[in-house]
């Protein structure tokens, strides 16, 4: 069973996130690969939307540490969509994948035992 944690931070930029439509074979819905955020500078970006201040102003420790942070989040991503997609909530939380109907769904649980 593969478990995913929600958090307010990948609400957060997925709601802040610049989706268009691809028009490549039937199109599709998309968030920019480019400037995801809508800028070119995705972690200030990031910074931004997560109020975190300008991480520019960080010494050399705290941006390595803020850029590896900022990464995580960003891979995390696709599947904070689709666990959002899918359970129909952008609650933060843990949330667990199974089989509804043969399709593989996600839904919020309080504990791992539910």
């Amino acid at each position: 069973m593969q478990t995913f944690i929600l958090r307010e931070e990948h609400v957060k930029l997925l709601r802040a996130a610049s989706v268009d439509t691809n028009l490549a074979e039937w199109g599709a819905p998309t968030i920019d690969p480019k400037r995801p955020f809508g800028n070119g500078d995705i972690t200030g970006d990031m910074a931004r939307i997560l109020g975190m201040g300008d991480p520019s102003e960080l010494g050399k420790t705290d941006r390595e540490r803020f850029e590896r942070l900022m990464l995580k989040l960003f891979r995390e991503l696709g599947d904070a969509l689709q666990v959002v997609l899918a359970a129909g909530s952008f609650a933060p939380g843990t949330y667990v994948q199974g089989l509804v109907d043969g399709r593989h769904s996600w839904r919020r649980v309080d504990r791992l035992t539910d």
